[in-house]
Protein backbone atom coordinates (compact mmCIF):
# COMPACT_ATOMS: atom_id res chain seq x y z
CA UNK A 1 0.00 0.00 0.00
CA UNK A 2 1.38 3.41 -1.03
CA UNK A 3 -0.04 6.43 0.69
CA UNK A 4 0.31 10.02 -0.49
CA UNK A 5 0.46 13.28 2.23
CA UNK A 6 0.18 16.47 0.86
CA UNK A 7 0.62 19.46 3.24
CA UNK A 8 1.77 23.00 3.50
CA UNK A 9 6.03 22.99 4.68
CA UNK A 10 5.25 23.32 8.33
CA UNK A 11 8.01 22.42 10.48
CA UNK A 12 6.06 19.58 12.24
CA UNK A 13 5.61 17.76 9.01
CA UNK A 14 8.88 18.68 7.41
CA UNK A 15 10.50 16.67 10.80
CA UNK A 16 7.83 14.07 10.44
CA UNK A 17 8.76 13.01 6.79
CA UNK A 18 11.81 14.17 6.57
CA UNK A 19 13.44 11.16 5.72
CA UNK A 20 10.75 9.86 2.58
CA UNK A 21 10.42 10.73 -0.59
CA UNK A 22 8.82 14.31 -1.15
CA UNK A 23 8.00 16.21 -4.05
CA UNK A 24 8.08 20.41 -3.71
CA UNK A 25 4.61 21.78 -5.52
CA UNK A 26 6.27 24.35 -6.85
CA UNK A 27 9.30 22.22 -8.65
CA UNK A 28 6.38 20.95 -10.75
CA UNK A 29 4.31 23.72 -11.76
CA UNK A 30 7.70 26.59 -12.02
CA UNK A 31 7.58 25.86 -15.68
CA UNK A 32 4.03 26.41 -16.37
CA UNK A 33 4.04 29.50 -13.97
CA UNK A 34 6.86 30.97 -15.90
CA UNK A 35 5.28 30.62 -19.19
CA UNK A 36 1.84 32.18 -17.98
CA UNK A 37 3.86 35.45 -16.49
CA UNK A 38 5.80 35.76 -19.53
CA UNK A 39 3.13 35.93 -21.53
CA UNK A 40 0.52 38.15 -19.96
CA UNK A 41 3.22 40.74 -19.19
CA UNK A 42 6.15 40.45 -21.81
CA UNK A 43 3.55 41.69 -24.58
CA UNK A 44 2.75 44.86 -22.90
CA UNK A 45 3.55 47.77 -24.95
CA UNK A 46 5.24 49.48 -21.41
CA UNK A 47 6.83 46.38 -20.68
CA UNK A 48 8.53 46.07 -23.99
CA UNK A 49 9.62 49.61 -23.61
CA UNK A 50 11.36 49.57 -20.17
CA UNK A 51 12.88 45.61 -21.44
CA UNK A 52 14.57 47.83 -24.31
CA UNK A 53 15.86 50.00 -21.86
CA UNK A 54 17.35 47.34 -18.88
CA UNK A 55 16.85 43.77 -20.25
CA UNK A 56 18.40 42.27 -17.12
CA UNK A 57 16.26 44.39 -15.09
CA UNK A 58 13.12 43.24 -17.00
CA UNK A 59 14.42 39.68 -16.90
CA UNK A 60 14.54 39.97 -12.82
CA UNK A 61 11.07 41.24 -12.50
CA UNK A 62 9.86 38.28 -14.22
CA UNK A 63 12.03 36.06 -12.01
CA UNK A 64 10.69 37.45 -8.86
CA UNK A 65 7.12 36.54 -9.92
CA UNK A 66 7.51 33.30 -10.92
CA UNK A 67 10.14 32.87 -7.34
CA UNK A 68 7.26 34.50 -5.10
CA UNK A 69 4.16 32.34 -6.38
CA UNK A 70 5.75 29.46 -4.32
CA UNK A 71 3.98 27.09 -6.73
CA UNK A 72 0.47 28.88 -6.46
CA UNK A 73 -1.15 29.87 -9.51
CA UNK A 74 -4.15 31.62 -8.26
CA UNK A 75 -0.67 34.19 -6.50
CA UNK A 76 0.56 34.85 -9.97
CA UNK A 77 -2.60 35.43 -11.66
CA UNK A 78 -3.43 38.19 -9.16
CA UNK A 79 0.11 39.77 -8.94
CA UNK A 80 0.38 39.80 -12.59
CA UNK A 81 -2.80 41.85 -12.78
CA UNK A 82 -1.38 44.38 -10.25
CA UNK A 83 1.79 44.77 -12.52
CA UNK A 84 -0.17 44.49 -15.39
CA UNK A 85 -2.09 47.77 -13.58
CA UNK A 86 1.05 49.28 -12.78
CA UNK A 87 1.97 49.03 -16.39
CA UNK A 88 -1.09 50.87 -17.92
CA UNK A 89 0.02 53.88 -15.33
CA UNK A 90 3.15 54.18 -16.98
CA UNK A 91 4.65 53.18 -13.25
CA UNK A 92 8.73 53.02 -13.14
CA UNK A 93 10.96 49.90 -12.29
CA UNK A 94 10.67 51.06 -8.86
CA UNK A 95 7.00 51.48 -8.32
CA UNK A 96 6.35 47.96 -10.34
CA UNK A 97 8.87 46.22 -8.12
CA UNK A 98 6.85 48.14 -4.33
CA UNK A 99 3.83 46.79 -6.16
CA UNK A 100 5.33 42.86 -5.68
CA UNK A 101 6.43 43.84 -2.41
CA UNK A 102 3.04 44.81 -1.37
CA UNK A 103 1.53 41.31 -2.64
CA UNK A 104 1.87 38.96 1.11
CA UNK A 105 2.36 35.39 0.46
CA UNK A 106 -0.64 33.99 1.81
CA UNK A 107 -4.26 34.19 0.12
CA UNK A 108 -5.53 35.34 2.60
CA UNK A 109 -3.46 38.12 3.39
CA UNK A 110 -3.40 38.82 -0.53
CA UNK A 111 -7.25 38.88 -0.58
CA UNK A 112 -7.26 41.08 2.34
CA UNK A 113 -4.31 43.35 0.55
CA UNK A 114 -6.86 43.38 -2.99
CA UNK A 115 -9.82 44.43 -0.96
CA UNK A 116 -7.89 47.66 0.67
CA UNK A 117 -7.22 48.50 -2.66
CA UNK A 118 -9.94 48.96 -3.75
CA UNK A 119 -10.94 52.66 -3.97
CA UNK A 120 -12.94 53.64 -1.00
CA UNK A 121 -15.90 54.87 -3.04
CA UNK A 122 -16.62 51.19 -4.63
CA UNK A 123 -15.67 49.32 -1.33
CA UNK A 124 -18.74 49.22 0.36
CA UNK A 125 -20.67 48.04 -2.96
CA UNK A 126 -18.06 45.29 -3.60
CA UNK A 127 -18.57 43.57 -0.07
CA UNK A 128 -22.29 43.80 -0.92
CA UNK A 129 -21.92 42.03 -4.36
CA UNK A 130 -19.32 39.51 -2.79
CA UNK A 131 -21.95 38.74 -0.37
CA UNK A 132 -24.49 38.25 -2.39
CA UNK A 133 -22.44 35.36 -4.79
CA UNK A 134 -21.50 33.82 -1.33
CA UNK A 135 -25.00 33.55 -0.23
CA UNK A 136 -26.17 32.09 -3.11
CA UNK A 137 -23.16 29.30 -3.21
CA UNK A 138 -24.15 28.88 0.53
CA UNK A 139 -27.84 27.95 -0.55
CA UNK A 140 -26.68 25.45 -3.06
CA UNK A 141 -29.12 26.78 -5.88
CA UNK A 142 -29.29 24.13 -8.70
CA UNK A 143 -29.07 27.47 -11.12
CA UNK A 144 -26.50 29.62 -11.52
CA UNK A 145 -26.38 33.16 -10.66
CA UNK A 146 -27.53 34.69 -13.64
CA UNK A 147 -25.29 37.62 -14.85
CA UNK A 148 -28.80 39.25 -16.05
CA UNK A 149 -29.97 39.13 -12.73
CA UNK A 150 -26.86 40.71 -11.32
CA UNK A 151 -26.98 43.49 -13.72
CA UNK A 152 -30.37 44.23 -12.78
CA UNK A 153 -29.86 44.94 -8.96
CA UNK A 154 -26.37 46.36 -9.90
CA UNK A 155 -28.29 49.50 -11.54
CA UNK A 156 -29.20 50.92 -8.53
CA UNK A 157 -26.15 49.40 -6.31
CA UNK A 158 -27.67 46.74 -5.02
CA UNK A 159 -30.76 49.16 -3.59
CA UNK A 160 -33.30 47.30 -3.78
CA UNK A 161 -35.71 50.19 -3.26
CA UNK A 162 -34.91 51.93 -6.46
CA UNK A 163 -35.94 48.48 -8.48
CA UNK A 164 -39.12 48.63 -10.38
CA UNK A 165 -41.54 46.05 -9.79
CA UNK A 166 -42.24 45.59 -13.27
CA UNK A 167 -40.29 46.20 -16.50
CA UNK A 168 -39.61 44.97 -20.12
CA UNK A 169 -35.91 44.99 -21.23
CA UNK A 170 -35.27 44.42 -24.76
CA UNK A 171 -32.59 42.47 -26.30
CA UNK A 172 -29.80 45.27 -26.68
CA UNK A 173 -30.81 46.82 -23.92
CA UNK A 174 -30.19 43.65 -21.99
CA UNK A 175 -26.66 42.98 -23.41
CA UNK A 176 -26.31 46.69 -22.55
CA UNK A 177 -26.89 46.04 -18.97
CA UNK A 178 -24.36 42.94 -18.96
CA UNK A 179 -21.61 44.48 -20.10
CA UNK A 180 -21.76 47.66 -17.72
CA UNK A 181 -21.85 44.74 -14.90
CA UNK A 182 -18.60 42.78 -16.47
CA UNK A 183 -16.97 46.63 -16.46
CA UNK A 184 -18.21 47.20 -13.04
CA UNK A 185 -16.80 43.95 -11.38
CA UNK A 186 -13.42 44.26 -13.30
CA UNK A 187 -13.37 47.61 -11.22
CA UNK A 188 -15.34 47.43 -7.70
CA UNK A 189 -13.95 44.08 -7.41
CA UNK A 190 -10.92 43.79 -8.38
CA UNK A 191 -11.38 40.83 -10.25
CA UNK A 192 -12.60 38.49 -7.61
CA UNK A 193 -15.75 38.06 -8.85
CA UNK A 194 -15.71 36.95 -12.77
CA UNK A 195 -18.53 36.59 -15.65
CA UNK A 196 -18.07 33.48 -16.88
CA UNK A 197 -19.94 32.39 -20.34
CA UNK A 198 -21.86 28.91 -20.26
CA UNK A 199 -22.69 28.27 -23.68
CA UNK A 200 -22.99 28.69 -27.03
CA UNK A 201 -26.00 27.04 -27.58
CA UNK A 202 -29.42 28.47 -26.08
CA UNK A 203 -30.84 26.62 -22.96
CA UNK A 204 -33.65 25.77 -21.70
CA UNK A 205 -33.97 28.25 -19.55
CA UNK A 206 -32.55 31.34 -21.79
CA UNK A 207 -32.85 34.61 -20.59
CA UNK A 208 -31.65 36.33 -23.86
CA UNK A 209 -34.98 36.82 -25.17
CA UNK A 210 -35.90 34.73 -27.98
CA UNK A 211 -38.87 36.25 -29.17
CA UNK A 212 -37.04 38.98 -30.33
CA UNK A 213 -34.01 37.03 -31.74
CA UNK A 214 -33.04 36.54 -35.09
CA UNK A 215 -31.60 33.84 -36.90
CA UNK A 216 -28.46 35.54 -37.54
CA UNK A 217 -27.95 36.85 -34.17
CA UNK A 218 -28.09 33.71 -32.62
CA UNK A 219 -27.71 32.77 -28.45
CA UNK A 220 -26.05 35.14 -26.66
CA UNK A 221 -23.95 33.75 -23.79
CA UNK A 222 -22.91 37.08 -22.13
CA UNK A 223 -26.54 37.44 -21.57
CA UNK A 224 -27.13 34.10 -20.33
CA UNK A 225 -24.07 34.16 -18.11
CA UNK A 226 -23.52 33.14 -14.67
CA UNK A 227 -21.25 35.46 -12.60
CA UNK A 228 -18.81 33.63 -10.18
CA UNK A 229 -15.49 33.72 -7.91
CA UNK A 230 -12.27 33.71 -9.74
CA UNK A 231 -11.24 30.56 -7.41
CA UNK A 232 -12.93 28.67 -5.11
CA UNK A 233 -10.35 30.20 -2.57
CA UNK A 234 -12.41 33.49 -2.41
CA UNK A 235 -15.29 32.01 -1.12
CA UNK A 236 -13.14 30.22 1.68
CA UNK A 237 -12.14 33.62 2.16
CA UNK A 238 -15.36 35.25 2.78
CA UNK A 239 -16.28 33.05 5.61
CA UNK A 240 -12.83 33.88 7.52
CA UNK A 241 -12.85 36.42 10.63
CA UNK A 242 -10.52 38.39 8.52
CA UNK A 243 -13.17 39.51 6.07
CA UNK A 244 -16.03 40.04 8.77
CA UNK A 245 -13.56 42.20 10.10
CA UNK A 246 -13.20 44.44 7.13
CA UNK A 247 -16.69 43.83 6.55
CA UNK A 248 -17.80 45.10 9.42
CA UNK A 249 -15.47 48.48 9.13
CA UNK A 250 -17.13 49.89 6.35
CA UNK A 251 -19.86 52.30 7.92
CA UNK A 252 -20.85 54.17 4.64
CA UNK A 253 -24.19 53.25 3.56
CA UNK A 254 -25.35 50.71 6.57
CA UNK A 255 -28.62 52.04 6.27
CA UNK A 256 -29.10 50.64 2.49
CA UNK A 257 -28.11 47.38 3.20
CA UNK A 258 -30.41 44.41 4.03
CA UNK A 259 -29.69 40.37 4.23
CA UNK A 260 -28.21 39.19 0.63
CA UNK A 261 -31.43 36.68 0.58
CA UNK A 262 -33.68 39.98 0.04
CA UNK A 263 -31.67 41.17 -3.16
CA UNK A 264 -31.46 37.41 -4.32
CA UNK A 265 -34.98 37.32 -4.38
CA UNK A 266 -35.94 40.58 -5.82
CA UNK A 267 -33.31 40.03 -8.15
CA UNK A 268 -35.60 36.38 -9.81
CA UNK A 269 -38.89 38.09 -9.47
CA UNK A 270 -36.88 40.51 -12.17
CA UNK A 271 -35.86 37.96 -13.90
CA UNK A 272 -39.57 36.41 -14.09
CA UNK A 273 -41.35 39.37 -15.69
CA UNK A 274 -38.54 40.34 -18.70
CA UNK A 275 -39.87 38.66 -21.54
CA UNK A 276 -43.15 39.56 -22.66
CA UNK A 277 -45.44 41.15 -20.06
CA UNK A 278 -48.77 40.86 -22.55
CA UNK A 279 -48.51 37.28 -21.81
CA UNK A 280 -52.13 35.83 -19.41
CA UNK A 281 -49.47 33.89 -17.18
CA UNK A 282 -45.06 33.54 -16.79
CA UNK A 283 -43.02 31.31 -19.09
CA UNK A 284 -41.59 28.04 -18.26
CA UNK A 285 -38.17 30.21 -17.32
CA UNK A 286 -40.62 32.70 -15.25
CA UNK A 287 -42.18 29.66 -13.48
CA UNK A 288 -38.34 28.64 -12.42
CA UNK A 289 -37.00 32.29 -11.61
CA UNK A 290 -40.00 32.69 -9.11
CA UNK A 291 -38.94 29.15 -7.61
CA UNK A 292 -35.44 30.61 -7.00
CA UNK A 293 -37.36 33.63 -5.57
CA UNK A 294 -39.49 31.78 -2.96
CA UNK A 295 -36.23 29.67 -2.23
CA UNK A 296 -34.33 32.77 -1.90
CA UNK A 297 -37.40 33.95 0.90
CA UNK A 298 -37.03 31.54 3.14
CA UNK A 299 -35.14 32.48 6.53
CA UNK A 300 -32.02 32.05 7.33
CA UNK A 301 -29.93 33.05 10.35
CA UNK A 302 -29.18 37.09 10.29
CA UNK A 303 -32.55 37.71 8.51
CA UNK A 304 -34.86 40.08 10.15
CA UNK A 305 -38.45 40.85 10.51
CA UNK A 306 -38.04 43.82 8.40
CA UNK A 307 -35.98 41.75 5.84
CA UNK A 308 -39.17 38.89 5.78
CA UNK A 309 -41.58 41.63 5.24
CA UNK A 310 -39.56 43.26 2.69
CA UNK A 311 -39.78 39.42 0.50
CA UNK A 312 -43.35 39.48 1.31
CA UNK A 313 -44.63 42.86 0.09
CA UNK A 314 -42.66 42.64 -2.90
CA UNK A 315 -43.79 39.09 -3.82
CA UNK A 316 -47.12 39.74 -3.16
CA UNK A 317 -47.10 43.19 -5.39
CA UNK A 318 -45.56 40.45 -8.17
CA UNK A 319 -48.26 38.42 -7.75
CA UNK A 320 -50.84 41.01 -8.05
CA UNK A 321 -48.96 42.09 -11.47
CA UNK A 322 -47.91 38.88 -12.91
CA UNK A 323 -49.04 35.91 -11.40
CA UNK A 324 -52.23 34.73 -13.08
CA UNK A 325 -54.20 31.61 -12.58
CA UNK A 326 -56.08 29.75 -15.27
CA UNK A 327 -58.83 29.59 -13.78
CA UNK A 328 -60.85 32.08 -10.96
CA UNK A 329 -59.56 31.47 -7.57
CA UNK A 330 -61.98 30.50 -4.73
CA UNK A 331 -63.36 32.67 -2.27
CA UNK A 332 -61.44 31.09 0.52
CA UNK A 333 -58.09 31.15 -0.77
CA UNK A 334 -58.49 34.61 -1.25
CA UNK A 335 -58.64 35.21 2.18
CA UNK A 336 -56.02 32.81 2.72
CA UNK A 337 -53.30 35.25 0.86
CA UNK A 338 -55.52 37.93 2.25
CA UNK A 339 -54.44 37.39 5.76
CA UNK A 340 -50.85 38.13 5.35
CA UNK A 341 -47.97 38.40 3.01
CA UNK A 342 -45.96 35.46 5.04
CA UNK A 343 -49.42 33.23 3.99
CA UNK A 344 -49.10 34.37 0.45
CA UNK A 345 -44.75 33.47 0.48
CA UNK A 346 -45.84 29.54 2.16
CA UNK A 347 -48.61 28.72 0.24
CA UNK A 348 -46.83 29.23 -2.72
CA UNK A 349 -43.61 27.22 -1.78
CA UNK A 350 -45.98 24.35 -0.81
CA UNK A 351 -47.39 24.94 -4.77
CA UNK A 352 -43.70 24.81 -5.91
CA UNK A 353 -42.61 21.51 -3.71
CA UNK A 354 -40.22 23.69 -1.89
CA UNK A 355 -39.48 21.61 1.02
CA UNK A 356 -36.70 23.34 2.82
CA UNK A 357 -38.99 26.36 2.76
CA UNK A 358 -41.44 25.57 4.32
CA UNK A 359 -39.69 23.85 7.04
CA UNK A 360 -37.75 27.03 7.94
CA UNK A 361 -40.85 28.52 7.76
CA UNK A 362 -42.04 26.19 10.90
CA UNK A 363 -38.79 26.57 12.58
CA UNK A 364 -39.43 30.07 12.21
CA UNK A 365 -42.55 29.50 14.45
CA UNK A 366 -45.28 29.66 12.09
CA UNK A 367 -47.90 27.23 12.07
CA UNK A 368 -48.60 25.00 9.09
CA UNK A 369 -52.35 23.72 10.33
CA UNK A 370 -55.60 24.43 9.48
CA UNK A 371 -55.77 27.33 11.97
CA UNK A 372 -53.46 29.36 10.23
CA UNK A 373 -55.17 29.11 6.83
CA UNK A 374 -59.09 29.01 5.74
CA UNK A 375 -57.90 25.76 3.08
CA UNK A 376 -55.50 23.28 4.47
CA UNK A 377 -52.01 23.67 2.46
CA UNK A 378 -51.89 19.58 1.77
CA UNK A 379 -54.90 21.16 -0.44
CA UNK A 380 -52.80 23.35 -2.37
CA UNK A 381 -49.84 20.84 -3.17
CA UNK A 382 -52.35 18.93 -4.13
CA UNK A 383 -54.53 21.44 -6.93
CA UNK A 384 -52.11 23.91 -7.04
CA UNK A 385 -54.57 26.47 -7.45
CA UNK A 386 -51.72 29.25 -8.16
CA UNK A 387 -49.69 27.31 -10.40
CA UNK A 388 -51.98 25.30 -12.84
CA UNK A 389 -49.86 26.23 -16.01
CA UNK A 390 -49.74 22.88 -18.62
CA UNK A 391 -45.73 23.36 -18.43
CA UNK A 392 -45.27 24.02 -15.49
CA UNK A 393 -46.11 20.75 -13.75
CA UNK A 394 -43.27 19.03 -15.43
CA UNK A 395 -40.82 20.79 -13.07
CA UNK A 396 -41.87 18.85 -9.69
CA UNK A 397 -43.29 16.21 -8.60
CA UNK A 398 -45.94 15.17 -5.35
CA UNK A 399 -42.92 15.01 -2.43
CA UNK A 400 -44.63 18.29 -0.88
CA UNK A 401 -47.81 16.01 -0.19
CA UNK A 402 -46.05 13.30 1.40
CA UNK A 403 -44.10 15.93 3.68
CA UNK A 404 -47.22 17.34 4.39
CA UNK A 405 -48.99 14.30 5.39
CA UNK A 406 -45.91 13.27 7.72
CA UNK A 407 -46.45 16.36 9.69
CA UNK A 408 -50.09 15.54 10.20
CA UNK A 409 -52.07 16.84 8.12
CA UNK A 410 -55.47 15.03 7.33
CA UNK A 411 -55.99 13.69 4.24
CA UNK A 412 -59.63 13.30 5.32
CA UNK A 413 -60.54 16.86 6.39
CA UNK A 414 -63.01 18.54 4.88
CA UNK A 415 -62.61 21.90 3.20
CA UNK A 416 -65.72 23.09 1.53
CA UNK A 417 -67.50 24.18 5.01
CA UNK A 418 -65.35 27.77 5.02
CA UNK A 419 -67.85 30.06 3.81
CA UNK A 420 -70.81 30.92 2.30
CA UNK A 421 -69.15 32.00 -0.87
CA UNK A 422 -67.13 29.30 -1.08
CA UNK A 423 -66.95 27.57 -4.48
CA UNK A 424 -65.33 24.26 -3.53
CA UNK A 425 -67.18 21.36 -3.31
CA UNK A 426 -69.37 20.41 -0.31
CA UNK A 427 -67.09 17.08 1.61
CA UNK A 428 -64.27 17.92 -0.47
CA UNK A 429 -60.84 16.67 1.36
CA UNK A 430 -57.69 16.62 -0.14
CA UNK A 431 -57.89 13.02 -0.78
CA UNK A 432 -61.06 12.99 -2.76
CA UNK A 433 -59.14 16.40 -4.92
CA UNK A 434 -56.47 13.71 -5.73
CA UNK A 435 -58.93 11.03 -6.65
CA UNK A 436 -60.71 13.79 -8.89
CA UNK A 437 -57.28 15.05 -10.79
CA UNK A 438 -56.63 11.13 -11.67
CA UNK A 439 -60.26 11.03 -13.42
CA UNK A 440 -59.94 14.32 -15.22
CA UNK A 441 -56.19 12.82 -16.50
CA UNK A 442 -53.88 15.46 -14.73
CA UNK A 443 -52.01 12.68 -13.47
CA UNK A 444 -50.97 9.80 -15.95
CA UNK A 445 -48.79 8.18 -13.05
CA UNK A 446 -50.67 8.26 -9.84
CA UNK A 447 -48.35 6.37 -7.65
CA UNK A 448 -45.85 8.87 -6.07
CA UNK A 449 -49.12 10.82 -5.39
CA UNK A 450 -51.82 7.90 -4.24
CA UNK A 451 -49.38 5.62 -1.65
CA UNK A 452 -48.52 8.31 0.48
CA UNK A 453 -52.19 9.45 1.19
CA UNK A 454 -52.85 5.56 1.59
CA UNK A 455 -49.70 5.21 3.90
CA UNK A 456 -51.17 8.22 6.12
CA UNK A 457 -55.11 6.91 6.70
CA UNK A 458 -56.83 8.24 3.48
CA UNK A 459 -60.38 6.55 3.02
CA UNK A 460 -60.24 3.77 1.44
CA UNK A 461 -64.24 2.68 0.89
CA UNK A 462 -64.48 6.49 -0.91
CA UNK A 463 -61.91 5.88 -3.05
CA UNK A 464 -63.09 2.91 -4.85
CA UNK A 465 -66.33 4.23 -4.61
CA UNK A 466 -65.22 7.15 -6.28
CA UNK A 467 -62.68 4.93 -8.79
CA UNK A 468 -65.65 2.65 -10.06
CA UNK A 469 -67.83 5.97 -11.10
CA UNK A 470 -67.68 5.81 -14.58
CA UNK A 471 -66.98 9.34 -15.67
CA UNK A 472 -68.23 9.24 -19.59
CA UNK A 473 -63.76 9.97 -20.40
CA UNK A 474 -62.29 7.55 -23.20
CA UNK A 475 -59.33 8.21 -23.03
CA UNK A 476 -57.42 5.26 -22.63
CA UNK A 477 -54.46 6.96 -21.01
CA UNK A 478 -57.21 8.07 -18.02
CA UNK A 479 -58.63 4.32 -17.82
CA UNK A 480 -55.26 3.05 -17.72
CA UNK A 481 -54.39 5.75 -14.80
CA UNK A 482 -57.78 4.74 -13.09
CA UNK A 483 -57.47 1.55 -13.03
CA UNK A 484 -54.27 1.26 -11.25
CA UNK A 485 -55.02 3.74 -9.15
CA UNK A 486 -57.84 1.35 -8.10
CA UNK A 487 -55.57 -1.43 -7.92
CA UNK A 488 -52.94 0.06 -5.21
CA UNK A 489 -56.42 0.75 -3.97
CA UNK A 490 -57.71 -2.71 -3.30
CA UNK A 491 -54.13 -4.03 -2.17
CA UNK A 492 -54.15 -1.57 0.66
CA UNK A 493 -57.96 -2.39 1.56
CA UNK A 494 -56.54 -5.80 1.60
CA UNK A 495 -53.57 -5.08 3.76
CA UNK A 496 -55.38 -3.21 6.59
CA UNK A 497 -58.15 -6.25 6.47
CA UNK A 498 -55.13 -8.62 7.39
CA UNK A 499 -53.85 -6.27 10.08
CA UNK A 500 -57.07 -6.11 11.47
CA UNK A 501 -58.19 -9.74 11.50
CA UNK A 502 -54.46 -10.13 13.25
CA UNK A 503 -55.24 -7.18 15.75
CA UNK A 504 -58.77 -8.90 16.64
CA UNK A 505 -56.47 -12.65 17.21
CA UNK A 506 -54.78 -11.39 19.28
CA UNK A 507 -56.91 -9.35 21.69
CA UNK A 508 -59.31 -12.98 22.14
CA UNK A 509 -58.41 -14.15 25.49
CA UNK A 510 -57.53 -17.84 25.57
CA UNK A 511 -59.91 -20.35 26.09
CA UNK A 512 -59.80 -21.52 29.99
CA UNK A 513 -58.82 -25.13 30.46
CA UNK A 514 -60.77 -27.11 32.93
CA UNK A 515 -58.91 -29.37 35.94
CA UNK A 516 -58.79 -32.77 36.07
CA UNK A 517 -58.62 -34.31 39.24
CA UNK A 518 -57.36 -38.00 39.75
CA UNK A 519 -60.72 -39.28 40.97
CA UNK A 520 -62.86 -37.77 37.75
CA UNK A 521 -64.25 -39.60 34.67
CA UNK A 522 -61.86 -37.81 32.83
CA UNK A 523 -58.77 -38.44 34.69
CA UNK A 524 -56.28 -39.58 31.79
CA UNK A 525 -55.61 -43.64 32.42
CA UNK A 526 -52.44 -44.98 33.85
CA UNK A 527 -50.27 -47.46 31.43
CA UNK A 528 -52.17 -50.27 33.18
CA UNK A 529 -55.06 -49.01 32.25
CA UNK A 530 -54.18 -48.38 28.83
CA UNK A 531 -53.25 -52.00 27.87
CA UNK A 532 -55.65 -53.49 29.75
CA UNK A 533 -58.14 -51.61 27.50
CA UNK A 534 -56.55 -51.78 24.14
CA UNK A 535 -56.19 -55.44 24.73
CA UNK A 536 -60.29 -55.80 25.41
CA UNK A 537 -60.84 -53.69 21.93
CA UNK A 538 -58.43 -55.85 19.92
CA UNK A 539 -60.03 -59.14 21.17
CA UNK A 540 -63.44 -57.47 20.43
CA UNK A 541 -62.69 -57.13 16.70
CA UNK A 542 -60.48 -60.27 16.41
CA UNK A 543 -64.00 -62.03 17.56
CA UNK A 544 -65.83 -59.70 15.32
CA UNK A 545 -64.08 -60.81 12.45
CA UNK A 546 -64.50 -64.23 12.94
CA UNK A 547 -68.15 -64.34 12.89
CA UNK A 548 -68.01 -61.94 10.11
CA UNK A 549 -66.03 -64.91 8.05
Amino acid sequence: MKVIVSSRPIQACVQAFSNTPKLRLQDLTRGDIQTYVHQTISPHPCMMTLRDSDHAQAAALLDELVERSSGIFLWVVLACRSIVEGLDNLDRWSELKQRIDELPPELESLFQHILSKIESRYQARAIRLLRICHQHARMNAPETLSTLGMALVGDSDVNISQLPVRKSLGRIERREKCVALEGRLRSRCYGLLEIKRLSNQCPPNCHCNIWERTAREGHDPLIDGAVIFMHRTVHDFLSTQGFIDFEQSMSEERDLECHPNVVLSYMSMQLATLNDLSRRWLDRQGMIDIRDALRCSQPVDGMTENDLAMIHSRLRMFVNHSFRSTKPLDECIKSDIARSDRNLGVILAVEFGLIEVVNAYEKWGMSLTRTQFAVQLLYYATTRPFTTHGRFKTLRGHVMEGCLLSKGCDPNEKIGNCGADCTIAKGMTPWKAALKLINEGILSSPEELVRPFLDAGANVEAAIVILETPTGRGDELVARARLKTLEIVKAHQSVLALQDKSRSTDSEPPMPTPRRSPSSSLARPNKRHRSVSFAKRHKKSKSAKTVTS
